[in-house]
């Protein structure tokens, strides 16, 4: 995203802060960057054990409070208040479930905004998946023409992904908690110190 300046808004939607491949890369993204303070974390469930790591770079943290294994009206409201009430510049989708609400945010947020999905994970067999991450994952690779990037954390996860039909458009191999500037050319260049 070739451009970007400081002061665009960044948001980030994980499905929670406790310790994982995908939040440690944030963590580092956000403790590498000049102005954190234009980044929103969006936590679909509770915070979690790095909750404090987290609000200690600066960035700003929303939680949904979303229970495991359920999608509550309470959280869907939520969620959907959020979106109509902000705008961002760029939206980043930090694994599955992330990547599907993300296409609600690009629905809903004003303005346009900039979707990037990030896959931190292999997919040996899409059996060992749960039946609602195998569904998720079969409608991420219905939907994936609606981000900008997707990038995945090894060039095996990205050859597991088009595997099972995610196409080789847009994506980057960014390895987990060693390549910020890549990530911060994706999310913002402007924003690496």
């Amino acid at each position: 995203i070739k451009g970007m300046s400081d002061n665009k808004k960044v948001l980030h939607i994980i499905t929670s802060l406790n310790t994982g491949g995908a939040e440690l890369s944030l963590l580092k993204y956000l403790r590498e960057i000049r102005h954190p303070h234009n980044n929103t974390v969006l936590t679909l469930m509770q915070a979690g054990d790095l909750h404090g790591e987290f609000q200690a770079t600066g960035a700003k943290i929303v939680e949904i409070g979303m229970q495991r294994g359920t999608l509550g009206i309470s959280s869907l409201v939520r969620l959907l208040i959020f979106f109509r009430s902000h705008s961002y510049d760029v939206v980043n989708a930090w694994m599955y479930h992330s990547c599907i609400v993300s296409v609600f945010a690009k629905l809903l947020c004003k303005g346009d905004n900039t979707i990037i999905w990030h896959i931190r994970q292999c997919i040996y067999n899409l059996s060992y998946e749960n039946k609602r991450t195998r569904l998720i994952i079969q409608l991420l690779t219905k939907v994936q023409r609606i981000p900008t990037a997707i990038t995945f954390n090894s060039s095996l996860s990205r050859k597991q992904h088009q595997a099972i039909g995610f196409t080789n458009l847009n994506t980057a191999v960014i390895y987990n908690g060693k390549d910020v500037p890549a990530l911060g050319s994706l999310v913002c260049p402007a924003a690496l110190k």
